[in-house]
This record gives structure tokens, sequence and C-alpha cells, in this order.
């Protein structure tokens, strides 16, 4: 997920903490769906 870089409110700090985070919830996701075999939406 990339946030726009012209959002004033999106300091370089959120930004990277956002990316973070969601990289490891997709990670999360694609083990979870290995486990129990379905997929999320």
């Amino acid at each position: 997920m990339t946030l726009p870089l012209t959002d004033p409110s999106n300091s370089p700090n959120e930004r990277r903490g956002l990316e973070e985070y969601t990289r490891h919830a997709g990670h999360a996701d694609i083990l979870r769906e290995d486990i129990d075999g379905e997929i999320g939406d």
C-alpha cells in the first residue's frame, strides 16, 4: 500500500509504519490461508 506523497499529513515515519504494518498483515494472511485453506477477501 502506498500513500500519496502530496498529502502533508503523512510524515515519512507514518508512511513507513503503515507500509510495514500492511506488509506484515499480508504475510499473516498468506500463512493463515495455508493453514486453514480458506481465501480471505
